[in-house]
Parts: structure tokens; sequence; C-alpha cells
């Protein structure tokens, strides 16, 4: 049976649930690492790249297999740093079909609380939000010229298994900064990999927001985890109070404050979200918490 082939440029946590979930009768997967060369229970080849060297002829090899391209790694003031070392030293994959590109909402930048779409316009108020329009401007390009699917994916604040409000409780020292009328959305990894598995396997493009349907504050789901755990949950400040602690990236993020919609994602994959809401979310995670205890 022929393979198709997901190549996995900048292989994280999101990466690395897909790569599980995908049927490996039906696909390869392969990923690139820059020092720690990642551990995983699925049949995944890895591939040591750097941005400044030219790649091996083991690599070069299998880009020609590659029909399917994930990408996640964190943009600069330059763009994708991964999409300028492909443009130099691998212009040529004869069999792409697909690339989806993990992006974030920082791209829409503060809307005052209001609910926003895909159509509402990139006005980021972060540099990394900046970064984030450069690379998908780069990507647009580069699949203009290759001529197959692309998917822009702006994912909401990630969550799940080992990376949730539960393990915010660890360091419960930290006081939790509260800021009134204030709106974040949220998004299981499960749901990053089942919605994204459906569009490389339908080779869907489009522009996508991931997020769930219950936007909230930063410490309504740790005050929820505390409750699930029994525990007692670190102290709650304003942000006022607390602004004088926080790095120049934390402030600029809790002055973004916006409502994100992700209709869209869902009507073309035919797929609701497993985790619509933060709760539900964290319920899942719970029982396994439970049973290491």
């Amino acid at each position: 049976m022929y393979k198709k082939s997901l190549l996995c440029l900048g292989y994280g946590y999101c990466a690395k649930y897909i790569c599980q979930e995908l049927p490996q009768e039906k696909w390869s997967c392969s990923g690139s690492y820059r020092s720690d060369k990642p551990t995983t229970n699925t049949k995944t080849s890895f591939f040591q790249l750097a941005p400044d060297q030219a790649p091996t002829e083991e690599f070069l090899a299998h880009l020609q297999t590659v029909t399917h391209l994930l990408l996640s790694a964190p943009p600069s003031a330059d763009g994708d740093p991964i999409y300028r070392w492909l443009e130099k030293y691998c212009p040529f994959l004869p069999n792409l079909d697909w690339i989806g590109y993990f992006s974030t909402t920082s791209v829409y930048g503060n809307h005052q609380g209001a609910w926003i779409d895909e159509t509402t316009p990139l006005t980021p108020t972060t540099d990394r939000g900046a970064f984030r329009v450069l690379a998908e401007q780069q990507w647009s390009k580069f699949q203009k010229k290759h001529d197959c699917a692309l998917a822009i994916m702006r994912l909401s604040a990630i969550y799940g298994p080992d990376r949730s409000a539960f393990d915010r409780l660890h360091n419960s020292s930290k006081p939790i900064i509260h800021k009134e009328n204030q709106y974040f959305n949220r998004i299981h990894v499960a749901d990053i990999a089942a919605q994204t598995i459906c569009l490389l396997q339908k080779t869907h493009g489009g522009i996508y927001n991931y997020a769930d349907t219950d936007p909230c504050n930063s410490a309504d789901p740790i005050l929820y985890a505390a409750e699930l755990l029994q525990v007692a949950p670190p102290k709650i400040i304003s942000f006022e109070e607390g602004k004088a602690e926080l790095s120049e990236f934390a402030i600029k993020f809790f002055l973004d404050n916006k409502r994100v919609k992700a209709d869209k994602i869902t009507a073309t994959t035919g797929k609701p979200l497993l985790y619509p809401s933060y709760r539900d979310g964290l319920l899942a995670i719970y029982p396994s918490l439970k049973a290491n205890t």
C-alpha cells in the first residue's frame, strides 16, 4: 500500500501528538530537531537540522518522498527560519501536496474583548504576533511556488497532558494574576491533532482558528483545577498589583483581549471539538493525575 509521508519541521508537543494519532499503515512520519533527539513511541524517523547548515544527502533523499509538511518553528523578525532554510537549500519537493503552518491567534491583536473570526484584520500588538504574520506571508509565497494546498492554523493557548492548569498548581506559591473582563481562548492538544489530521487527510487548505468555545480570564482554569484536586488555589492578585513582577512579554499578553470564534474549522472537517471548554479538557486530564497520586 502506498503511504503518504508527513514531515514535521519543528517537531514539538502538537506534532508528536499528531504523529501518534495518524494511522501507521497509511502514513509515514518524520520530524526535525536541532539539539536533543525527541523521544516518541511512534515509528517516527528524525533528522537533525540546523538553519545555518546545508542538509545531508539522506535528508535531501527523504524530501523526495514527502507529501505533507507540518511547520511549527517559532519565527523571528526575519520570519520563519524553516522557510528561509527550505528556500535556500530545498527548493524542490516533487511530491508535495499539502503544507500546514501552526500560527497563533496573536496575529489579531487586541479587540477589547470582542468576538473575532478569520475575516478579522490582522493588527498584532506584540513582536511575536507580527513575526507570525510575516511567517504566514512567507508560507503563502512558498505554497504558490509549489502549487499545493496551504492550511494556516491559528492556535489559541495550547494545553493538554503535562501542560495544563494542573501543572501550574505545582508552583502554588506564585500568585495568579487576574484582570477584570479579560478573555483568552484555549485549545486542547487532542483537538489540535484531530482537526489537523482531518485537514491533511483531505488536503484542505485555508485559514482556520483553533479555539474552544469558552473564553475566560487566566485565573478560572487554575481555580477549577484546584477544585478538582481539592487543594487550596494560589493567591489571586490584580493585574496592577502583579505588573511590576511581569516580563515585558507577559504585560503585552495581558493587554490583548479577544474572544475567538472557531466555527470554520469544525464546519470544514465535520468534526466537533472533543473539549469545547477548559472544564471538559481538565476533566479528561484529571483521572490520569488521580491514578498517579
